[in-house]
C-alpha cells in the first residue's frame, strides 16, 4: 500500500513537472499578451471653406461610404460668386474679340498704307526727275513730295496702331485667363459646400446642427475609417526577438468572447510605447527601479466579420504562434 502510494506521488510530481515544462516551452514559442485593443484611423470630418450649415444628413455612430453627402453648408454667397465670375469671363471673352476685330482691321488698314506708300514714292521719283528736266512744273513735283510724307506718316500711324492693338489682345488674353481662374476657384468653393464622407468608415458623435457657422479646418466630428483597423498589442522586450513580421497570431476581444480572429503580424515598434509619450521617462535618478518595457506590435486580420465590427478602443488578447521562421532577408 506504501509503495502504491509513493508510486501515485510519484506520477503525480513527473506530471506536474512535465506541465510545467510543456507551458513553459509552449509559452516560450507562442508570446501571448492580454495588454492589447482594436486601433484605427480616424479623419476628423472639417469644411474646406466658412460657412453657415444649411442641412446635416447624418447622425452619431452612422455608418457611410466613400462619397456620401454628410452635410451642406449655404452655398447662396457662393452661388452668386460663381454668377459673377462666369459673367466676368464672358466680358472678357466679348473684349478679346472686339479686339481681334480691331487687329484684322488695323492689318488690314497697314497693308492699304503700304501701298499707297509704295504708289506715292514711284510718283515721287517719277515727278522729280521729269522736274529737275523741266518737264513738269516744279509745283506738281512739290505735291509729290509732300503727298509722299503724308503716305509715309499714314504708314507709320497704322504700324503704331497695330502696337497698340497687339498690346490690347495680350491684355485681354490675361484678361481671359483672370477671370477663368476666378470662376475655378469659385466652383471649387461652391463644391466645397458639400461635405462627404472621405473614406468608408463609421461616424463618431454628431453634434453639429443646421444653423451653426463653421470655419476652415474646424474640426466638425470624428470617423473612423473602417478600412484601417488593427489590432494594437504591446508585448513585453523579453518576447520580441522571437516575433517578426509574417507570424501568425490569434487574437481574442472581450466583446466577443466566443469569436476567435486570425491575424498576421505586419510591424513592430522600433521604439518602446514609453518612448512616444509626451514626457518620456528620466531613469537619471538614485532610487531607479528597472521596469520591463513593452513595445507595440501591430496585428492584421485576416478573417474580419462584418456581423461582428472591430470597434476602436476594444479590448483584446493576442498569442503569437512564433515557430514561424523570420523572413528572409534580401
Amino acid at each position: 500500500m506504501k509503495a502504491l502510494k509513493i508510486s501515485l506521488l510519484l506520477i503525480a510530481v513527473l506530471a506536474l513537472v512535465g506541465g510545467a515544462w510543456f507551458w513553459s516551452d509552449y509559452s516560450s514559442q507562442h508570446p501571448s499578451t492580454d495588454d492589447a485593443y482594436v486601433a484605427a484611423n480616424t479623419v476628423n470630418i472639417s469644411p474646406q471653406t466658412a460657412g453657415q450649415v444649411a442641412e446635416v444628413l447624418v447622425k452619431s455612430f452612422q455608418p457611410v461610404k466613400k462619397g456620401d453627402v454628410l452635410l451642406r453648408l449655404d452655398d447662396s454667397n457662393v452661388r452668386l460668386a460663381v454668377q459673377q465670375a462666369q459673367a466676368a469671363v464672358t466680358l472678357a471673352q466679348e473684349q478679346a474679340q472686339s479686339t481681334q476685330a480691331q487687329s484684322r482691321a488695323s492689318k488690314a488698314q497697314a497693308d492699304a498704307s503700304r501701298q499707297e506708300q509704295a504708289n506715292a514714292a514711284l510718283d515721287n521719283q517719277r515727278n522729280q526727275m521729269l522736274g529737275d528736266k523741266g518737264l513738269v512744273p516744279r509745283e506738281d513735283a512739290d505735291n509729290a513730295r509732300f503727298k509722299l510724307k503724308e503716305a509715309q506718316a499714314a504708314f507709320a500711324a497704322a504700324n503704331a496702331t497695330i502696337d497698340s492693338v497687339q498690346a490690347s489682345s495680350a491684355q485681354a488674353s490675361t484678361q481671359i485667363l483672370t477671370a477663368r481662374l476666378k470662376l475655378a476657384q469659385a466652383q471649387l468653393d461652391l463644391s466645397h459646400t458639400v461635405i462627404t464622407a472621405p473614406a468608408d468608415g463609421v461616424l463618431g458623435e454628431v453634434s453639429i446642427q443646421p444653423g451653426d457657422f463653421v470655419s476652415i479646418g474646424e474640426d466638425l466630428f470624428p470617423m473612423v475609417d473602417s478600412s484601417s483597423v488593427w489590432v494594437a498589442a504591446n508585448f513585453k522586450e523579453t518576447d520580441l526577438e522571437r516575433i517578426h513580421p509574417g507570424q501568425p497570431v490569434s487574437v481574442e476581444l472581450d466583446m466577443y468572447p466566443k469569436q476567435r480572429y486570425q491575424g498576421e503580424v505586419e510591424s513592430v515598434s522600433p521604439a518602446s510605447g514609453s518612448s512616444f509619450s509626451l514626457i518620456p521617462a528620466q531613469n537619471a535618478t538614485g532610487n531607479w527601479v528597472k521596469v520591463t518595457q513593452r513595445f507595440p506590435v501591430h496585428i492584421r486580420i485576416l478573417n474580419p466579420d462584418g456581423n461582428l465590427p472591430l470597434r476602436l478602443g476594444a479590448s483584446a488578447s493576442a498569442t503569437i504562434d512564433a515557430t514561424s521562421p523570420p523572413p528572409a532577408k534580401d
